[in-house]
Parts: structure tokens; sequence; C-alpha cells
């Protein structure tokens, strides 16, 4: 919840906290769908999908394949 309270803040966004609570549910059950994937417990691999400053590096297929799920999920749910 602390993430999404950081990315709404920074990002100007709003959100009430029935919308907060339902983002950080599917937060989680995207995370626990992607952590049974072999490459999510190799931190070498993990590491390639952000930039030097922590953000994720859109430049990486793997993050728009990231983003894509999740785009996804927000659409279907």
């Amino acid at each position: 919840m602390e993430l999404l309270n950081i990315w709404f803040h920074s990002n100007g966004a709003e959100a009430d906290w029935l919308q907060v609570v339902r983002l950080g549910a599917l937060s989680e059950k995207i995370a626990l769908d992607f952590a049974k994937l072999p490459h999510f417990a190799d931190s070498a691999w993990l590491a390639k999908l952000f930039t030097d400053g922590w953000r994720m590096d859109y430049r990486s297929p793997n993050v728009w394949k990231i983003y894509a799920a999740c785009e996804h999920e927000l659409k279907t749910s």
C-alpha cells in the first residue's frame, strides 16, 4: 500500500481508499503470478528490468510484457 501511495503522490494521481485497496490486492495477485516464473527468482535477470535509478527500463521487452500483463488485469478485473 505504501508503494501505491508513493506512486500516486509522485504522479499527481488521486484515489479513494477503496480504489487503493483494490489496486493493492490486484498488484499482489499479479506479483504472485509472476513469482511462479523461473526468471523472477534470478536477481541478475530482475536487475536488468531497471535503470540505474531503480526505475523500470521501458526499453526492455520484458518490462513491456510485464506492463501488458498488468494492463490486461486492470481491464479485465
